[in-house]
Formats: structure tokens, C-alpha cells, sequence
């Protein structure tokens, strides 16, 4: 068993998640297994065994969900194959990660000890800037918006169960529902990498442009009590 869990979900871009793996297999560091959790039936498995290719290799495996929401497969890859790692990230497949984050993400948390529980660190937008590059964890700024996504992370094994899993209802809202869960349920501690080690691709198809769930979080925030 690797320390590391990588669980990349994908819906019917297996070129995209091709380009997302290859940046997987550079990374410095190797100690890590990796789940592909394909969403849904319209693109065969055919079509992404071709564009992944020698890439499913043992260390790479991928099942598939039927129609479930980004944090459903996001949860069925973590309660399949998350026991005995100690560390997991999700690399979602239009983005891409530099070959030394995993090494420096983990580097993070193993000399920050049990008091950190999350590292993050910058991305960088192509072709353009839509949002955050990231930054320290601030608390009073994730209470108004999410600025920190999923692949900018690494997290501790126990934040699965500590912050409850992923919000099924959240939607693309997951990571922002997801750091609210880590911080006040989970009492998570986050340790910024500052540097850009991840690059983040915007295309017509992004899940966040096209559906937003805020409201839905917003709601939570206020209902939970959260300050």
C-alpha cells in the first residue's frame, strides 16, 4: 500500500484525463496509488482505455459510477480505496499538477507532524485568470467564497471520516463545502506551500462556469452557525 491516494473523477473527457494522469506519472513522487472514478455511460469505458492507455497499469485502476454528482464519485473512490494511505488529493481531470507537488505537498505535511492536516499551495490559470490562485487559509474569507480547489490539496486520511465525507448535494460547490466541513467539523490545520504547483485549465465545459450550487452552501453556513 503507497502513502498517497489520488482520485481523479472524469465525465466524458478522456483526453482531458489523459493529459491530467501524464501529469501524475511525472511526479518526483512515486509512493502513490490512483483511482479514475468515471462518471456515467455516454463516452464507453472502450473510449477511455484507449486514451489512457499503458497509463491503467496496476497503480492506476478505474471503475465506473452511474450518473452520481462530483462529490458522489469523489466518495465512492475514497470509500473503495482510501484504507491504508495515509495521505489522499483530488487531481480533477482538466487540471494538471507540477512534477514536484506531490513530493513537496507531502514533504509539508510530514515536517508540520500531526498539527496540519492539509497542505495547499498556488495554481496557475490557462488561458486566462477566473479566480483565486490560491493562498493561506483564511477563515472569515471561506465563510463568503471558496478560493482554495481540490487539486491545489493534499489531505490526511482522516478528514474522510472526520469531515463526513463529501456533501452529496453540494455539487460544484464540493471543495468549498468540503474546507468548510474540515475546518469546523474536522478542526482541520492547513500549512500554505507557496508555490504554484498546479495548473488549472479553463475551457467551455467547466463544471463551475456552467452550474454554480453557492446558495446551497451559503445556506449551510447559516444553518450550521459557522463564524
Amino acid at each position: 500500500m503507497n502513502r498517497v491516494l489520488v482520485v481523479v473523477p472524469t465525465v466524458e473527457r478522456p483526453k482531458v484525463c489523459a493529459r491530467a494522469l501524464r501529469s501524475l506519472h511525472k511526479q518526483k513522487f512515486t509512493d502513490w496509488d490512483c483511482v479514475v472514478v468515471k462518471n456515467g455511460n455516454v463516452v464507453p469505458d472502450r473510449e477511455y482505455s484507449l486514451a489512457l492507455g499503458p497509463m491503467l497499469n496496476g497503480k492506476v485502476v478505474m471503475i465506473g459510477v452511474d450518473n452520481a454528482s462530483l462529490p458522489g464519485a469523489l466518495n465512492e473512490g475514497c470509500r473503495k480505496f482510501l484504507k491504508g494511505h495515509e495521505f489522499f488529493a483530488v487531481l480533477e481531470d482538466d487540471d494538471e499538477w507540477m512534477p514536484k507537488f506531490l513530493a513537496n505537498m507531502v514533504r509539508t505535511l510530514d515536517l508540520a507532524g500531526t498539527s496540519k492536516d492539509v497542505a495547499n499551495c498556488y495554481q496557475r490559470q490557462l488561458p486566462d485568470k477566473k479566480q483565486s490562485n490560491g493562498g493561506h487559509m483564511d477563515f472569515s474569507r471561506l465563510l463568503r467564497q471558496n478560493w482554495i480547489n481540490f487539486p491545489m490539496c493534499l489531505f490526511r486520511e482522516r478528514l474522510f471520516k472526520d469531515a463526513g465525507g463529501f456533501d452529496e448535494l453540494a455539487g460544484p460547490a464540493t471543495d468549498w463545502a468540503w474546507h468548510l466541513a474540515c475546518v469546523y467539523e474536522a478542526n482541520a490545520g492547513y500549512k500554505f506551500v507557496n508555490e504554484e504547483l498546479v495548473v488549472h485549465h479553463w475551457h467551455g465545459k467547466n463544471y463551475c462556469l456552467n452550474v454554480t450550487n453557492a446558495d446551497y452552501v451559503k445556506k449551510k453556513i447559516k444553518e450550521k452557525g459557522y463564524k
